[in-house]
């Protein structure tokens, strides 16, 4: 096979000559003496004799570069369906900036209670695809899954900030929680801002089925749920 390129044919120029033991080992890089090693002399030989005529300097890479969109949307699948894999790109500088572009984009995008996926054409236009934002929820001890969606109403106070300990948070946007799975900012009926933490820590993603979601709706009675400011209320949130 003869060389696409130039600068190929001198790098396989290189490797004939050092095996030939025309030239000082010391002389060339690591990459030339591993593929002296691992191909055949005569193979190198084809590469090493092409003609410079009519070839191109360098050949491009065919290998396109994955654009940040690209990436965004690798690390929500890597963030929703592997929880270990994502753990450890966190701490990653580039996937820092990534997540902090394109959040801050999708938030101004979408309503509250919605999250951007991608892009949709709409009278023949592209716009944000504005989907729900849900958590799927597998709690290992009881064998039951849910989903758990937190859909737009229409109304401005849905999802809003406020204050707590000193710093802003939104309420009523469950998130992934500390001293469990998820929690969520509610407005207590003192009008106090509360942390409320609901979900099984650890517990797998899995899609529910319409048997488990009639065992679990029955057993927590989610036909009255409660108040917002108690875990049931979140637990049972659009079964």
């Amino acid at each position: 096979m003869p060389a696409t390129s130039k600068k190929q044919q001198k790098f396989m120029g290189l490797v004939r000559a050092l095996q030939k033991g025309k030239i000082d080992p010391s002389k060339v890089s690591k990459k030339v003496k591993d593929v002296a090693k691992d191909m055949k002399p005569k193979d190198v030989k084809k590469f090493a004799s092409t003609k410079h005529k009519g070839l191109p300097t360098k050949v491009k890479s065919e290998a396109k570069k994955m654009s940040d969109k690209d990436m965004y949307n690798y690390l929500m699948y890597m963030r929703k369906y592997k929880p270990d894999i994502w753990r450890d790109l966190q701490g990653n500088r580039k996937v820092k900036k990534i997540m902090k572009k394109f959040e801050s984009i999708n938030e101004k995008a979408c309503w509250s209670g919605y999250k951007q996926i991608g892009m949709k054409m709409k009278k023949g236009k592209k716009v944000p695809n504005c989907v729900p934002e849900s958590y799927d929820i597998w709690n290992e001890e009881t064998g039951i899954g849910y989903t758990l969606t937190l859909d737009h109403c229409g109304c401005e106070d849905n999802v809003n900030e406020a204050e707590y300990q000193g710093r802003k948070v939104k309420l009523n946007k469950p998130m992934q929680g500390d001293k469990k799975k998820f929690k969520v900012y509610v407005k207590n009926p003192k009008g106090n801002v509360v942390p409320v933490h609901f979900g099984q820590k650890g517990a797998r993603i899995k899609k529910s089925n319409p048997e488990r979601r009639s065992n679990f709706r029955a057993r927590h009675n989610c036909d009255n749920p409660g108040p917002r400011h108690k875990a049931r209320y979140w637990s049972c949130k659009k079964w």
